[in-house]
């Protein structure tokens, strides 16, 4: 069963990414590995599968039922975020920008068959990745880039998943994103979930400077009170990028400990753990996780 109506109920199904057999070929999709690969920073192997399991062990202790991809031999699959994601009941196929990232739906496949859920995906010009994509009630909210060079989700997606998908509003978010990694990485988010994610019934991590057109949306549902604002330099440590065990309880990085404080004042539980190696590459908590279902509660998320 797969069931995904918002980013906060309790989570009960989860597929994490691994890093185990990433081959030596070109990691750099995105100017935050970019930039490490130019300091002479970027994560060893060991390390990023010693902070993917100990993640993996945490969501388990609290209950979580985790899943893992598939391994395929000199293949990255971390960020399992980017190949798909649920609306509801059903399972919908992404279309990754980057040709080389295509490869990574292969270590899923056999898992979504066999749960024998619905699956849908648009058609293979139309490029859309999971960290674009944030449901917020009834509507889900897809970020669109300014640069179509620089996007990983395409414009053409809001009218296909409106058809689609007619039971839910579908709300364009625009960004300033970009991948290439020639760009400043402080200043220009990847994904949509890089510069905002939902927390609880009425917050939402935030970083401003991610939008090319005030996302009012968002500002219309959540007040200035709750939106926690991020900088851009941690914006670029992926400090939005978070997840949610349940409306109360966040997953975060020790390293976060200004958020994290501001969270526990907000009387939110923040399950601590070390995930810097992994930010390394350009995504954290939800980029490296695929939710599958989360308990259906009846959820007023914005007052």
């Amino acid at each position: 069963m797969i069931n995904i109506r918002d980013e906060i109920s309790p989570l009960k199904t989860v597929i994490v990414g691994i890093a185990i057999d990433r081959g030596k070929q070109d990691h750099v999709h995105n100017a935050t590995n970019f930039y490490y690969q130019q300091l002479g920073q970027s994560p060893k192997d060991e390390q990023l599968i010693a902070q993917l399991e100990q993640f993996s062990d945490l969501l388990k202790q609290r209950g979580v039922q985790v899943i893992h991809p598939l391994n395929l031999p000199q293949t990255g699959q971390i960020f399992v975020r980017d190949l798909g994601f649920v609306i509801g009941d059903t399972f919908v196929w992404s279309n990754p920008k980057k040709p080389q990232r295509v490869k990574e739906k292969e270590g899923l496949q056999p898992i979504i068959a066999s749960l024998g859920v619905k699956t849908w995906e648009l058609p293979p010009q139309v490029n859309i990745e999971g960290g674009d994509v944030v449901i917020w009630q009834n509507s889900l909210l897809v970020g669109i880039g300014d640069k179509g060079d620089r996007r990983r989700s395409d414009p053409e997606a809001i009218d296909i998943l409106a058809e689609q998908f007619s039971d839910w509003q579908v709300i364009p978010i625009y960004t300033k994103a970009s991948d290439n990694p020639e760009d400043d990485p402080k200043s220009r988010i990847l994904h949509l979930d890089c510069g905002f994610t939902p927390l609880g019934q009425n917050y939402a991590l935030f970083y401003p400077g991610g939008f090319s057109q005030p996302p009012e949306f968002i500002l219309d549902q959540i007040k200035p009170e709750n939106l926690i604002t991020v900088s851009g330099e941690e914006m670029f440590h992926l400090t939005a990028n978070l997840v949610s065990l349940d409306p109360t309880t966040v997953i975060s990085d020790l390293r976060f400990s200004r958020v994290n404080q501001i969270l526990r004042n907000h009387g939110f539980e923040v399950i601590e753990t070390p995930y810097g190696e992994v930010a390394k590459l350009g995504g954290l908590f939800r980029c490296s996780t695929l939710p599958l279902e989360r308990a259906k509660l009846n959820l007023k998320i914005s007052e």
